[in-house]
C-alpha cells in the first residue's frame, strides 16, 4: 500500500508538475535544479515505500510487533507524506527563491528512518484522546506542513503570512505538538526575515514547551537555533554559549552524528563572532569528521562546514589552508547544487 499512500503526493503527475514548475522560472540553473530535485524526491519516495512495507510485514507476516506499534509507524510515515506533498505543491508553482532552495528542501525533508526507530516512536506524543481535538489537530497539520515547505524553499514572507492566519486556532487548540511546531516556524521565519530580536520569544517558548512535553526532536532543533541566534545573529556571544549548553545536553542524550554536527556548526559560528578562532576551528573540524562518517552524507552540510572552517583559518592567518577549504566547499556545492547555482558564486 505504500505507492497508494503516496498517490497525489508523489507520483508521475506530481513529478512532471515539479519539473515543469521549476523550469518555468527561466533561471539558467532551473533545469539542473529540477533534475536534482526529482532524483531526491524519487529516492525519498522509495525509502517511504520500503518503510511502509516493512511496518506492515512486521505485524502481519513476521508477527514481531504489535498492531499499536504498526499504527505509530504509520502515523509517523503519514507526517512525512504530508511534508512531501506540501513541498511538491510549493515547487510546482516555484518562484526564484524556491528554485534557490529547492535541492536543499528536497534533501532536507524529515528523515524516514526514525519511523522504524522504537526509541523515537516511544517518545512521540500520541494523538489527542478527544475526537474533536484530534480532528482539529489533523486539519491544522496540513497548513503547518505547507508553512514548513515554504520555509524550506526560501519563501519566508509567504510562510509567515500563512502562519499568522492559523496561529489563533493553533493557540486555542493548545495541543502541544502543534503549538511547538508553530512557535518553531515563527521564530525561524522571523530570523530569516532579519527580525532576530522578535524571533527570540517564540523560539524560547517553543523550546521550554517542547522540553516539558517530551518533544525531543523539536527541543534539540530549537536549542541549536537559539545558540546561533543569540551568539551569531544578535552577537550576544555569552548568551549564545549559554544556549549551547542546552543544545549540548539535548544532543548528548542520543548522540546522533547529524545532530552533533549541526550543534558544532552553530557553536563554531558563536566562537567566530566572539573572536575565539581556535575554538571555532576545532568545532568545525569535528563537524566535518561527523558528517563524513555518516552513511548517507549531505554534501551541502559538508560544504558549509568547510566554509566555516575556512573562515576560522583565515582569521587565524592560515591563508593557504583556508583557501584549500574554501575550494573544497565549492567542489561540494557544485556536486550538491550544480555549477550555476548562486550559492556557488557566493563562496
Amino acid at each position: 500500500g505504500g505507492a497508494a499512500a503516496l498517490a497525489g503526493a508523489w507520483d508521475g503527475a506530481r513529478r512532471e508538475a515539479v519539473a515543469r514548475g521549476l523550469a518555468a522560472t527561466g533561471l539558467p540553473y532551473a533545469q539542473d535544479t529540477a533534475a536534482r530535485v526529482v532524483a531526491a524526491l524519487d529516492a525519498y519516495a522509495a525509502r517511504f515505500m520500503a518503510a511502509h512495507r516493512d511496518a506492515c510485514e512486521a505485524t502481519a507476516i513476521r508477527r514481531e510487533q504489535s498492531e499499536e506499534l504498526r499504527e505509530r509507524r504509520m502515523t509517523c510515515l503519514d507526517e512525512r507524506r504530508k511534508r512531501l506533498a506540501a513541498l511538491v505543491e510549493v515547487l510546482s508553482s516555484a518562484d526564484a527563491a524556491a528554485v534557490d532552495g529547492a535541492v536543499e528542501a528536497a534533501r532536507g525533508l524529515p528523515r524516514i528512518e526514525p519511523c522504524s526507530d522504537l526509541t523515537f516512536l516511544g517518545a512521540t506524543v500520541r494523538p489527542p484522546d478527544d475526537p474533536e481535538v484530534a480532528r482539529r489537530a489533523e486539519a491544522l497539520a496540513g497548513p503547518l506542513a505547507t508553512i514548513e515547505a515554504n520555509e524550506d524553499a526560501g519563501r519566508y514572507a509567504q510562510a509567515l503570512a500563512l502562519l499568522e492566519s492559523i496561529t489563533p486556532e493553533v493557540e486555542a487548540l493548545a495541543y502541544a505538538p502543534l503549538v511547538v511546531r508553530a512557535l518553531r516556524a515563527r521564530g525561524s521565519l522571523l530570523n530569516e526575515l532579519s527580525r532576530g530580536d522578535e524571533a527570540v520569544q517564540p523560539l524560547e517558548r517553543g523550546y521550554f514547551l517542547a522540553r516539558a512535553e517530551g518533544l525531543d526532536t523539536h527541543a534539540r532543533a530549537l536549542a541549536i537555533r537559539l545558540t546561533r541566534l543569540y551568539g551569531d545573529v544578535l552577537a550576544k556571544t555569552d548568551l549564545g554559549l549559554l544556549w549551547s549548553r542546552h543544545a549540548f545536553a539535548e544532543v548528548a542524550r542520543l548522540r546522533e552524528p547529524s545532530w552533533e554536527s549541526s550543534y558544532l556548526t552553530a557553536v563554531s559560528a558563536v566562537y567566530l563572532r566572539k573572536g575565539d578562532f581556535a575554538e571555532a576551528e576545532a568545532a568545525c573540524r569535528r563537524a566535518i569528521e561527523l558528517i563524513e562518517a555518516q552513511p548517507v552524507r549531505s554534501d551541502h552540510d559538508l560544504s558549509r562546514a568547510h566554509r566555516s572552517l575556512a573562515n576560522a583559518l583565515m582569521r587565524r592567518g592560515k591563508y593557504a589552508e583556508s583557501r584549500h577549504h574554501f575550494e573544497r566547499a565549492i567542489e561540494l556545492l557544485i556536486a550538491a547544487l550544480g555549477p550555476d547555482h548562486p550559492e556557488v558564486a557566493d563562496v
